[in-house]
């Protein structure tokens, strides 16, 4: 009786997220990605929500614009329709007590709004942009993803890069967005290569893991400590990362079914390995991938 009552509302609080996506969705149509979340250990990661011992105000909307376009494209008058129906959502389930999501373009609603901190422009920085966090990516992208972060070290990443001390410092602040994306549900492992390939210490090593809040952790903490030093050899670094993969593929099968699997490479230029070499190491790698071939984003 009681797993009846909680699916109940559970699927209460799935209609209602669906009905704000399709009010979402049918104002920006087309080419809107929605995300929006019932899951309530999302909230606390949301920058725009407040402390949660603040009073909230039922009446009023959060809504913040983190680039020029999100603000030109919404209209006060989809606004209060949105505002509305949320109210509305929150008088039909009292269970119901935070409701947000967020678009492509940059915009955040949240409702009820906590405080006048909850949207002020302190908020709107590019460091707690929503659309870098875990509640809307696993939203707009729901397969769960097997990611292994490879990184540069050689020593021309000390040299500098626009808008960075150095080009290390824009692959480190890559990945470390990347990685904290993820969810618990996502594995990951990070690789940072020059002439020789290293691997975060620690219990699972070469292998990738999940990625959950401490295992986040060491890669963070792995990332930050990467010093440029040496050459770069491309191929060791990737039949290192579709190693790991692999490594998984066969013990945790379950992982890789209908599974997003990717090697994201972040380098400054050109191997000092041979092409050749480079490409047989991929293809080798990808024949070894279940469901088809690893995506390789550079």
């Amino acid at each position: 009786m009681l797993a009846n009552s909680v699916a109940v509302r559970i699927q209460a609080a799935a209609n209602i997220v669906d009905a704000n996506g399709a009010l979402i969705e049918n104002f920006y149509h087309p080419g809107l990605a929605v995300g929006s979340s019932t899951n309530p250990t999302c909230c606390p990661n949301s920058p725009l929500n407040g402390s949660w011992y603040t009073p909230a105000d039922n009446g009023s909307m959060c809504n913040s614009f983190f680039s020029l376009r999100a603000r030109n494209k919404v209209p006060p008058s989809f606004l209060a329709t949105l505002q509305n129906n949320l109210l509305s959502n929150m008088l039909v389930d009292q269970s119901v007590t935070r409701q947000y999501a967020g678009d492509i373009w940059g915009t955040y609603y949240q409702y009820p709004s906590f405080g006048p901190q909850s949207c002020s422009k302190s908020n709107r920085t590019e460091d707690n942009d929503f659309r870098y966090q875990s509640w809307y990516v696993n939203t707009v992208s729901p397969k769960k993803k097997n990611i292994v972060v490879i990184i540069d070290e050689s020593s021309s990443m000390q040299f500098y890069a626009p808008k960075y001390k150095s080009r290390m410092a824009a692959a480190k602040e890559a990945a470390k967005t990347v990685v904290n994306t993820l969810s618990a549900r996502d594995w990951a492992g990070v690789v940072a290569f020059s002439n020789e390939v290293r691997t975060p210490k620690g219990c699972f090593g070469d292998k990738i893991a999940q990625a959950n809040s401490r295992n986040k952790k060491v890669f963070n903490d792995f990332i930050d400590a990467i010093i440029p030093i040496n050459r770069t050899v491309y191929s060791r670094a990737f039949k290192r990362a579709f190693d790991m993969l692999d490594e998984i593929k066969n013990t945790s099968s379950e992982q890789f079914e209908d599974s997003l699997d990717t090697i994201i490479f972040l380098t400054d230029g050109g191997p000092s390995d041979k092409i050749e070499d480079i490409r047989k190491v991929i293809a080798d790698g990808n024949r070894k991938m279940v469901g088809g071939p690893c995506f390789i984003s550079s």
